[in-house]
């Protein structure tokens, strides 16, 4: 806990599940002014269990020393699935402190929904439990609409354009 309080530049891969974020995430993090999580896809700002552990164990999963890192850096997917999650605005706000860059990954739409379905069929469930009726998720019996919206790639970014500027 003794990193706490910290870290001011905080660098965010973001996009759709089955967009790179996990890959990215890992050459970045062999970069020496880069302290990296040390949980996958904390989530810490969409997740309501994560946000409520509180700002103290988030910065907890770096390790972070200001004399050798300019960036904390983590990747969470969930920080893309607007609008199911467009209260993390509010919350990325609260820690004003943090300057944010925010890396969006994209996927070609049809491609990223293919794995998409594959991982709800392999996992029986859908993504946050949008689509708990379906017994099978294969592209015979459609797409739901979880799924079409976390490729709504134009409307995320400009989400988080009017939150943040264009920067």
């Amino acid at each position: 806990m003794e990193n706490v309080g910290r870290i001011r530049n905080l660098a965010l891969v973001i996009g759709a599940m089955k967009c790179g974020t996990t890959s990215l995430f890992q050459y970045l993090s062999g970069h020496p002014q880069i302290a990296p999580c040390a949980k996958k896809e904390p989530n810490f700002f969409a997740c309501p269990r994560e946000w409520g552990l509180g700002n103290e164990q988030y910065e907890s999963y770096f390790d972070f020393d200001p004399s050798a890192h300019k960036y904390a850096l983590e990747a969470s997917t969930d920080y893309a699935k607007l609008p199911y999650v467009d209260y993390i605005f509010d919350r990325f706000k609260k820690f004003s402190r943090y300057r944010y860059k925010f890396i969006y990954l994209i996927r070609n739409p049809i491609h990223r929904i293919q794995s998409h379905l594959r991982h709800a069929e392999n996992t029986k469930s859908e993504i946050l439990s949008l689509d708990a009726k379906r017994k099978t998720f294969s592209l015979d019996t459609g797409i739901s609409q979880a799924a079409i919206d976390f490729c709504r790639y134009a409307d995320h970014i400009e989400a988080y354009k009017r939150h943040f500027g264009d920067e």
